[in-house]
């Protein structure tokens, strides 16, 4: 593998920063072999001087990234490697625009994505490869993908424009294993050790609701990205799942909450809960999203974070919500795909939920108990994840969820409560459960108590 120590552009002017990041990334197909990177990113005047080798390259075969230009017209032979390069540069601004983001900027670290400094392939638009960097001391760089030594990441093969987050600077990041499964956490350093401590504590009890779904982490390896925001109504504001170069979940917390705040809130099992299936087609949210609404509170009542009994009226209130933003002759595909517009959110999200409950109902009365959907998501990590190079139809995974389970409950869910305007009706479901809605609020019958607690326990 080659690593080159300094960037040497067209005229022999040297260039080097306080700090620098230099990545070569190594393409694994034909069609991008022997493509190399090499970037120079500087925290204190915001510049990105970059380079991409190969034997034989043009500028026209690569995209580059936003607000960048090329350097010189023709391709300059790097002597280290033999490869001609081409070089870029651009000026570095933020690509997200939320006051979350803007907070973490000023926490000493700077916050971008792959595709703000990397250009990308045309002839297939993704990235695929190793990036090695080096780095002045005292500063470190969390990014998407495997680990495979000290500073030096692969990234899996996905389109460049899939969403990711790069952050260096003054960061600190963590390993936590989990039987075969790695956790990368990373964090400002400007966080006082109580509140790492803390937040970590935090994260391991959500790390620990989510291997309960199966009795393992869904993924090899997983990159979480915390980011403090100070004083907050809410104890996690915003969270998100992304799949760009790998698998992570970021999250903006406020450090200032308590430990029994922080395992109060739904966003880190909820977000967690994404990762269980492959990445989702975003007009097929209200599966994706109604998978994660379930779980958040089944898997939070099996660590303990809740009680049986309050995952119940969670779940329910939520399904409560849902209902009252159905529109009679409005079609749940119809809501998700203009979910940005109508804002929708409830109905989306828990007739998703509502889905996950009828279905898993249904497959463990079908078999006696021995299937859940537990299991269906426990075959699909085995067979499908992690994602590749596409995202997933709703009706892929409902099929593949059938074929498993050598049923057809999912797909007639799927053609009673997604195409066809109606919410899903719980009734019988609740029947079975042994749950009834009260005036004030809900009652436990006897009979249900077995599935109810096979569910939750």
């Amino acid at each position: 593998m080659l690593f080159i120590n300094s960037l040497r552009f067209v005229g022999g002017q040297n260039i080097g920063f306080a700090l620098a990041l230099q990545l070569c990334i190594f393409a694994a197909n034909a069609a991008d072999s022997d493509i190399i990177y090499q970037i120079v990113l500087s925290a204190s005047n915001q510049q990105l001087l970059g380079s991409v080798c190969q034997n034989e390259i043009t500028s026209k075969a690569f995209d580059l990234p936003e607000n960048a230009r090329w350097v010189g017209s023709e391709p300059f032979v790097d002597t280290a490697s033999g490869s001609s390069c081409i070089h870029y540069r651009k000026t570095l601004s933020s690509n997200k625009s939320t006051r979350y983001f803007d907070a973490a900027q000023h926490r000493g670290v700077t916050v971008s994505s792959l595709d703000a400094v990397l250009p990308c392939a045309k002839s297939t638009k993704r990235y695929r490869g190793r990036i090695q960097i080096t780095l002045d001391k005292g500063a470190q760089v969390s990014l998407p993908g495997k680990r495979v030594a000290t500073n030096e990441f692969e990234l899996l093969d996905r389109p460049c424009g899939w969403s990711s987050v790069l952050v260096y600077g003054e960061i600190i990041e963590r390993t936590l294993n989990f039987g075969e499964s790695k956790i990368r956490i990373a964090m400002p350093t400007a966080l006082s050790n109580e509140h790492q401590q803390k937040l970590m504590s935090w994260l391991n009890s959500g790390l620990n609701a989510l291997a309960l779904a199966y009795g393992s982490l869904p993924l090899p390896e997983t990159q979480l990205l915390i980011f403090p925001v100070g004083k907050n109504r809410e104890a996690v504001p915003w969270g998100q799942a992304m799949r760009g170069g790998g698998d992570a979940v970021h999250l903006y917390v406020d450090e200032t909450k308590s430990l029994l705040e922080l395992n109060d809130d739904w966003v880190l099992v909820h977000e967690l809960s994404h990762l269980l299936h492959p990445y989702m087609m975003g007009a097929d949210g209200w599966l994706s999203e109604g998978i994660a609404s379930y779980y958040q509170n089944v898997l939070r009542a099996r660590s303990g974070l809740l009680t049986n009994i309050q995952a119940w009226e969670k779940l329910d209130a939520g399904f409560q919500r849902g209902e009252k933003q159905f529109t009679p002759g409005v079609r749940l595909y119809e809501n998700t795909r203009n979910l940005m517009r109508q804002r929708q959110y409830m109905r989306v999200y828990w007739s998703g939920a509502a889905i996950a409950l009828i279905g898993d109902v249904k497959l463990r009365q079908a078999s006696g108990g021995n299937m859940s959907l537990d299991k269906l998501l426990k075959e699909i990590a085995a067979c499908c994840l992690p994602t590749t190079r596409r995202r997933w139809q709703a009706k892929d995974l409902i099929l593949r969820f059938d074929e498993i389970s050598g049923t057809k409950i999912f797909s007639q869910l799927y053609n009673d409560y997604v195409m066809h305007a109606e919410f899903p009706t719980l009734s019988d479901i609740y029947e079975d459960l042994g749950v009834q809605r009260t005036d004030s609020g809900l009652r436990f019958n006897t009979g249900g108590e077995g599935l109810r607690d096979s569910i939750m326990n």
